[in-house]
């Protein structure tokens, strides 16, 4: 992600989990070029869109995430919007 010519990535199907949220927040926090992110069908959970509200925050880049299944409820989907 830190890569500055990646403007897309596809992480979906990884197993990737709501603790592992805390270091691509950081990444995702100092990226200038990554404009799509595709995360569905994880783990992420309410709590994985905390962190990354906190890395949105910040990026004005990324235009597109997806998060097909990823086990958020209302709350998560709040942090979001």
């Amino acid at each position: 992600i830190l890569n500055s010519h990646i403007k897309y990535v596809d992480v979906s199907i990884n197993k990737i989990r709501s603790e592992s949220c805390q270091s691509l927040r950081e990444a995702l926090m100092i990226n200038k070029s990554l404009t799509n992110l595709f995360l569905g069908y994880n783990k992420l959970g309410s709590k994985g869109c905390k962190w990354l509200n906190e890395a949105l925050k910040t990026n004005n880049v990324i235009t597109n995430i997806s998060l097909n299944d990823n086990e958020i409820n209302l709350d998560g989907y709040k942090w979001l919007s």
